[in-house]
């Protein structure tokens, strides 16, 4: 009988290739979430600085146009 602990390994243990292998599946998941919860096809649903494929990238506002927005 084998033991199954004997077949853990540490992460230490883990090759580049597995690592980079999980962190693009992780991407791909989070990237779905993303999309399930704000589909890019609802403007309103959009997060801030988030914007549907096609449109330029969304950036922070700079400290001075934050400033403008708000009332003193």
């Amino acid at each position: 009988m084998t033991n199954h602990l004997s077949r853990q390994t540490s992460p230490a243990d883990a090759s580049v290739a597995d690592i980079l292998s999980a962190r693009a599946r992780l991407d791909d998941w989070l990237d779905q979430a993303l999309e399930d919860t704000f589909p890019a096809s609802d403007p309103v649903a959009t997060p801030p600085f988030r914007r549907p494929a096609g449109t330029p990238t969304a950036r922070p506002p700079a400290e001075d146009e934050f400033r403008a927005e708000r009332p003193h």
